[in-house]
């Protein structure tokens, strides 16, 4: 049955409706502009997107697409939000992959669509043409390139859609865990639109710029999906432009005037590190109102470079904007308003190893950065991960959500989902989803101190991983901020802590007095032995899609001998039996 929709009420709608809508109201107005490099771009209109996707989705309804899992391979560009939206006008489910051909990729790819039954899989034609030269493709795919399915084969409208239905699949990075595939419904998906659009006042009159993964939960739906909701005009621009030269970026930012753009707490760090004074001088970032920055943890210091080196070019500090999130709650979970500065508060070091956050003043502090306050139809409880029990503002335990974007569980998992989305406190109240991240409230707002599985205990002491890095990187300009894992590993039934940390190329440091000063630095601040330090390359510490560290990864490596270091220092008692080389 097509779907009419009669309303002027867009948060009633599903989004394809809204699409829909818009272009048939505004069917000349740019909607999205890729930045292919900086020259050359391409534009892509609401008319035009609306005919792309609707000839994708009458594709997608001729070889029985609907209600089927369709994996959207592709490389940053405009040709995957036409495939996306031609997912939803047939009533198939995209899922959302990278576009790369090399191995370990593909192995994902064949896993996830093995995980979630996908029979079909488009990309664009130059991705299917180096396809089609001899990589090995996952079995049992239908591959397509949608960028040459002619639009005449295009539909009136979108067949109906229930907001109950699943409308995609986004899995998860897997930093700790096995990726699974997050159901994410209509429902979830509008309701936290909706949200989003409230707490930032987006409008027609804002610019989102964007060069993060379309894959991943934020490249996806606080950006495009977001932007089509609202209608404002959407930026984009690859990862690699941005990793390749960061000021690309705030360059995008400055020419078309953007207002609303995000990344994670290194791609600030990198920004402040890497872009030149010649670079800045051509910036204009005053119309940039809200800079998310949904890392996990936001970093004190790198929001103070990034605010000094860039303050200069009309950058506000309220423009400064900490988030929490994860994709199980479909993105954002709590934010920082706009228009009002980021809190930066100091806690006693040692009442957060104790899980207290007890606010103090001093040199045995810690400086955390607050994540505002939950977002808007979204319960943050703070819980005894052991005994289930809500704790007060200001002791630490697991934070819980609930909500109306919460997801309805993972696919073809019910056992997980049971785990993850179905807690319950210890006084019956419930379903709630429990995060596995370890958090506070304070003063109203969300403060991140860590990760249940990346907690550190040694010698009973329990340890924060980001706060050793942290340390670790600030004793030399060689060691790359945000570029290192910290985490523990068994050996000999007592718990060691280990250090992988990146080193820049050229340096030319001692590396032996390096990794003595590290000893030092990690024993000073935090009265623990370091049980391996490992020197690395730059790129040798994993992150996943988002570019957060991949700690479980790191600590895997690790375990499997699959780190080459630079340099390497090994506790002696146990050096001998470690793993890699020494």
């Amino acid at each position: 049955m097509l779907m009419r929709t009669s309303s002027d009420d867009m948060a009633s709608a599903s989004l394809a409706g809204i699409l829909r809508r818009r272009a048939a109201r505004e069917p000349d107005r740019i909607a999205f502009t890729f930045l292919k490099s900086e020259r050359e771009r391409e534009n892509l209109t609401y008319g035009a997107l609306d005919r792309r996707a609707s000839a994708i989705a009458a594709w997608l309804l001729a070889r029985k697409g609907s209600d089927q899992r369709v994996i959207l391979a592709y490389p940053a560009g405009l040709d995957f939000i036409a495939a996306f939206f031609g997912c939803l006008y047939a009533g198939a489910q995209p899922v959302p992959q990278p576009g790369y051909l090399r191995p370990r990729h593909l192995q994902k790819l064949a896993a996830v669509a093995a995980d979630c039954g996908a029979a079909i899989a488009l990309t664009d034609t130059p991705t299917l043409a180096r396809l089609n030269e001899g990589v090995a493709t996952p079995s049992g795919l239908t591959w397509a390139a949608s960028d040459r399915i002619a639009p005449a084969e295009g539909s009136e409208a979108p067949i109906g859609i229930e907001t109950s239905a699943l409308a995609y699949l986004q899995y998860t990075s897997g930093s700790t865990s096995k990726p699974r595939g997050v159901r994410i419904t209509h429902a979830n998906l509008l309701a936290h639109l909706q949200a989003l659009a409230a707490t930032y006042q987006v409008s027609g009159d804002d610019v989102l710029v964007s060069w993060l993964p379309h894959f991943h939960d934020m490249g996806l739906v606080g950006k495009p999906l977001l932007a089509v909701y609202a209608g404002a005009p959407c930026v984009m621009l690859s990862p690699l432009q941005f990793l390749q030269r960061p000021a690309r970026w705030l360059q995008a930012i400055t020419d078309f005037r953007g207002t609303i753009s995000a990344a994670p707490n290194f791609a600030y760090e990198l920004c402040a590190a890497k872009i030149t004074a010649e670079e800045r001088r051509g910036l204009d970032l005053s119309s940039w109102r809200i800079a998310l920055n949904g890392a996990e943890p936001v970093r004190a210091e790198t929001h103070r470079r990034f605010l000094s080196a860039f303050a200069e070019c009309g950058l506000q500090e309220e423009a400064l904007s900490p988030c929490y999130g994860l994709a199980e709650a479909t993105l954002m979970v709590s934010t920082s308003r706009p228009s009002q500065l980021p809190r930066i508060a100091s806690f006693d070091r040692a009442s957060l190893v104790d899980r207290r956050a007890i606010p103090a003043s001093g040199d045995d502090t810690s400086e955390l950065v607050g994540c505002g306050p939950p977002q808007e139809g979204i319960r943050v409880a703070i819980v005894d991960p052991q005994t289930h029990t809500a704790l007060a503002a200001g002791a630490i335990g697991e934070i819980w959500v609930k909500g109306a974007s919460v997801a309805d569980g993972y696919f073809g998992s019910p056992e997980a989902t049971g785990a993850t989305f179905g807690a319950h406190l210890a006084k019956g109240e419930g379903p709630f989803l429990r995060t596995g991240d370890l958090g506070f409230l304070h003063e109203g707002e969300l403060f991140i101190a860590g990760r249940i599985k990346d907690l550190i205990v040694v010698n009973g002491r329990n340890l924060y991983p980001q706060d050793i890095e942290q340390s670790v990187q600030a004793g030399h300009p060689a060691l790359l901020a945000g570029r290192g894992a910290a985490f523990a590993v068994d050996f000999g039934g007592r718990e060691l802590l280990v250090v992988v940390q990146e080193l820049h190329r050229h340096s030319g440091v001692d590396t032996a007095a390096l990794i003595t000063a590290i000893r030092a630095a990690i024993l000073n601040e935090h009265e623990v032995h370091a049980g391996a330090i490992l020197l690395v390359d730059p790129g040798s510490v994993p992150v996943t899609s988002s570019g957060k560290l991949a700690r479980y990864g790191a600590r895997d490596l690790f375990l499997k001998g699959g780190l080459a270091p630079i340099a390497a220092w090994y506790e002696s008692a146990v050096e001998s039996s470690w793993p890699g080389p020494s």
